[in-house]
């Protein structure tokens, strides 16, 4: 279940649908977004726009300091 306020959630609807116009209109195929595995709100509000996830990674990184 969203716990997004319904203002957030129609506001983001709206960014992701202007988006994917501009982007057809450009002749791009498609669109990348990325989320933290553990956001259930992002994850579930992503698929509720269309994405599908695609994968999961493991980020490293080495400190040089």
């Amino acid at each position: 279940m969203l716990t997004l306020c319904t203002g957030a959630l129609v506001s983001a609807r709206r960014l992701v649908a202007a988006v994917t116009d501009w982007a057809m209109m450009r002749g791009y195929a498609e669109l990348g977004s990325d989320a933290a595995v553990e956001n259930d709100v992002s994850l579930q509000s992503h698929a509720h726009w269309g994405f599908e996830e695609t994968e999961r990674i493991v980020m490293f990184r080495k400190w040089l300091r």
